[in-house]
């Protein structure tokens, strides 16, 4: 591990790295398992952080001030109680989060969230954001002055207006979504990050490695892997349209839709599995109560 790794993934994650100082940060942390969770930790803060300006930083200062807090306030002695790794680690985070303060100062941001129902959030360069219930969004006061940098946190349809001059940003986990004008639904639910494009194209992806997704494909993040394929359900914005469909559709896939609309574990006999899995149903259910739509789909697959 380079020794001056600290100063290295100051430089990168503010823009000011070298070609050759960006491969070896990225050879740094694909290294271990330690060093990716380092990496990701630190991606995300900056994320967040808008990367509105270079920051030019004092990376000396911030180690002789992390350094500083490990002596003992009494003796003066080092208190030996992290490898160098980790204090490594916490300069880069402090260099991280003094460009955060920086940038974002206390009471600067806008937090909406979806606390009851689906809520529609018209943004101020036109584009509208539909958080599904639970959900909430994160941005800047000057969002669409300097930049369209937004967090999410839970799942959201977007419906982005076109802007050349500036790409509408998503931070979600360890995931940056980012495109100029399209629609598509980001879901980061269940320790992973789901992308599903409905018109247009998206880069999908973090530091590391991007993926570039099209309309009717979908991607995922899971287990820090990135994935894509064609994206074959029809009901992946049900929650938003109210409205599932299928159509020709396997009974299991179907279940496990319903379970994703109603937010609830539907479950089947064992011993029906097999069945289940070769059974087509052609259905439609719109805005319909739980047991109403159990009932219509055992009517119609006759399980």
């Amino acid at each position: 591990m380079p020794e001056d790794i600290h100063s290295l993934l100051a430089k990168y994650f503010s823009g000011q790295a070298s070609a050759e100082e960006t491969d070896m940060v990225k050879k740094w942390a694909v290294a271990s398992e330690e060093h990716l969770a380092d990496f990701r930790l630190l991606e995300n803060l900056w994320t967040k952080s808008g990367r509105q300006e270079q920051v030019l930083f004092d990376t000396e200062k911030a180690w002789q001030s992390v350094d500083a807090r490990l002596k003992n306030g009494k003796t003066g002695k080092t208190i030996n109680i992290f490898p160098r790794r980790a204090i490594a680690a916490a300069a880069a985070i402090l260099l991280i989060w003094s460009a955060w303060w920086l940038f974002y100062p206390s009471g600067t941001a806008h937090t909406i969230t979806a606390e009851t129902d689906i809520k529609t959030v018209t943004m101020p360069d036109g584009s509208t954001i539909f958080l599904r219930k639970g959900s909430s969004v994160q941005y800047d006061k000057d969002f669409g002055e300097k930049n369209r940098d937004v967090t999410l946190t839970g799942e959201a349809f977007f419906d982005v207006k076109p802007d050349s001059t500036k790409p509408f940003i998503i931070a979600a986990a360890d995931i940056q979504v980012q495109v100029l004008g399209t629609s598509f639904v980001v879901n980061t639910n269940n320790n992973e990050v789901a992308l599903f494009v409905r018109t247009g194209k998206v880069s999908f992806g973090g530091s590391l490695a991007k993926l570039l997704v099209t309309a009717g494909e979908k991607a995922l993040f899971a287990n820090n892997n990135l994935t894509k394929e064609k994206n074959t359900s029809q009901n992946f914005d049900a929650w938003r349209s109210k409205q599932l469909v299928f159509d020709k559709t396997y009974l299991q896939e179907a279940i496990s839709d319903m379970s994703n609309y109603y937010r609830v574990n539907i479950s089947h006999k064992a011993t029906h599995a097999a069945q289940m899995d070769s059974t087509a149903i052609t259905a439609r259910f719109q805005d319909q109560p739980l047991q109403s739509a159990l009932n219509e789909l055992s009517l119609i697959s006759g399980y």
